[in-house]
């Protein structure tokens, strides 16, 4: 089975997982590095922050589940992880869930510089975001993004 068909079989499974235990699949990730497997499970909570025994808890009932359905042919590493505090914003929920945050916006074409202001929020179509930033309102296409991220400061750091 290939590597992409089993990446959509595992989404399948661990949503169902998550979801059975009060948390939503951000990401997942499958991919080969150096010599062994790799499945990457990013779990988020939209009722409060995601915790190291969150992440304890999701592994060992995966780790199950997994064992059970024996969907990955090699032996493989199980990692377990929140978003984190820069995470990426990439379904329009996040930007919705996210207003009022600083982000960073990083654009497909490599000429124009990223920018970083305050989420206002996301059309009706899904199709833009706003963001103020210092000097300026702007209105931003979703296909001219690259990625959008939460943008923490550490006390001290300057604007």
């Amino acid at each position: 089975m290939r590597s992409k068909d089993i990446k959509e079989k595992l989404l399948n499974i661990v949503e169902k997982v998550l979801l059975d235990i009060g948390f939503e699949l951000y990401d997942l990730e499958y991919f080969k590095q150096g010599k062994r497997w790799i499945l990457r499970v990013f779990i988020d909570n939209v009722e409060k922050p995601v915790s190291l025994d969150d992440c304890e808890l999701v592994s060992k009932k995966l780790s199950v589940v997994l064992d059970y359905y024996d969907i990955i042919p090699e032996s493989f590493y199980l990692e377990v992880s929140s978003p984190g505090i820069e995470r990426k914003l990439k379904k329009d929920s996040d930007f919705v869930r996210f207003k009022g945050e600083e982000i960073i916006v990083t654009f497909q074409k490599q000429n124009i510089n990223p920018i970083i202001g305050i989420l206002e929020g996301i059309d009706s179509d899904g199709n833009y975001i706003f963001v103020n930033t210092e000097k300026s309102k702007e209105k931003i296409n979703r296909n001219d993004i690259k990625e959008v991220r939460i943008h923490f400061r550490f006390k001290g750091d300057k604007q």
